[in-house]
């Protein structure tokens, strides 16, 4: 049986196909909430209409049953201010460096089974679109099997790829408490845990509150405490943060409600002396917390770390609620080095055709 490949170019067509896309997520290996409808039409609601993007998502079936999406953007980019291209790009991504998302583990979504029966199709319909120059995949999980075989079906296509390895995402596979997290710690990172936690109890004493979103009002709330913290330790390195951007504060004022309507949302803040000290927006999602965002008061004594304090009660809240992993998203900071036990790797892929406007840009 053939795969139909359907282009969807209205976001009202996609709109319609939320129930058959959420099922297909859960059939596959790449049930990221930044892959699912709530996220995806929230981001093209709020960027769709930048930058000459139009919508150029593939729908992939075998008979009537939905066994792959690729949600994609076209949009005419310009290299080096001179040269036109043609390009494709994951929808979620390409946003400018102010107003960036940060949509991690973007991809195909593919039924378990179908990679490569869907790649081979994905590349041969990419092959026939001759107004395309080049086709970019950001953020992409390397170890998952859809984008392997994705990758390898280009590159044997006849696109020219390129592969580059970004900045790792650390993670903690949990145990089943949190004191066997602690156990899998080396020595000295177990113990600067510990120690960041008696120096913070010892500075606050009775004062100590963890604080979360549970309805619109402390979601409000919490949002509000979010970008001030946020902003606070960006304004520190002559920077805004990235709640400044009005594009990514419309984008969280869409997602925010609606994961917090899902119960996906596990916005927590830290609460001493009468004030918020520090702040962690995570997504609560197939049994896995994502570590998306956070922030933390400078106006404090420089040996404490309440960042790592409400980060190590987000990691034990996940570990006494049976959640799998505790994922801190890519990046080399100190502090998510510390904490994590393992590393995955993120891919940029950039793939083109060999036409006469590739051959300028080289």
């Amino acid at each position: 049986m053939t795969i139909a490949i359907e282009l969807c170019s209205d976001v009202g067509r996609l709109r319609e196909l939320a129930p058959e896309w959420d099922a297909l997520l859960c059939r596959s290996a790449s049930n990221e909430p930044v892959l699912t409808p709530l996220w995806q039409l929230a981001w093209w609601q709020v960027f769709g209409a930048l930058d000459g993007r139009r919508l150029q998502a593939l729908v992939l079936r075998r008979e009537r049953r939905l066994i792959g999406l690729l949600l994609l953007v076209s949009r005419r980019v310009w290299h080096r201010s001179v040269l036109p291209l043609r390009r494709l790009e994951l929808s979620g991504s390409g946003e400018d460096e102010s107003d960036e998302i940060c949509s991690d583990y973007l991809g195909p979504i593919v039924e378990i089974g179908e990679e490569l029966a869907v790649a081979q199709a994905i590349a041969i319909w990419l092959m026939q679109q001759r107004d395309i120059d080049e086709l970019l995949l950001p953020r992409m999980d390397g170890a998952n099997r859809a984008n392997q075989e994705l990758v390898h079906a280009l590159r044997c296509s006849g696109f020219g790829g390129d592969m580059v390895e970004g900045a790792p995402a650390p993670y903690i596979p949990l145990a089943s408490s949190f004191e066997g997290y602690l156990a899998e710690l080396s020595p000295s990172r177990r113990a600067h845990l510990q120690r960041a936690r008696k120096d913070f109890s010892k500075w606050a004493g009775d004062s100590v509150h963890f604080r979360h979103a549970t309805d619109r009002g402390s979601l409000a709330e919490g949002k509000q405490v979010l970008a001030a913290l946020h902003g606070e330790r960006w304004r520190s390195a002559g920077k805004s943060g990235v709640f400044a951007s009005t594009h990514f504060a419309a984008f969280h004022d869409l997602v925010l409600p609606a994961l917090l309507e899902k119960s996906a949302l596990d916005l927590h803040w830290l609460e001493a002396h009468g004030r918020p000290v520090a702040s962690a927006y995570n997504i609560h999602w197939n049994r896995k917390v994502y570590h998306y965002q956070s922030g933390r008061s400078l106006d404090l004594p420089k040996s404490l770390s309440p960042g790592v304090v409400l980060l190590a009660h987000c990691i034990e809240a996940a570990a006494a609620r049976g959640d799998r992993e505790f994922d801190f998203l890519p990046g080399r900071q100190p502090y998510k080095l510390r904490l994590a036990l393992k590393t995955r790797p993120l891919i940029f892929v950039r793939a083109a055709r060999p036409t006469f406007r590739q051959s300028l840009r080289w």
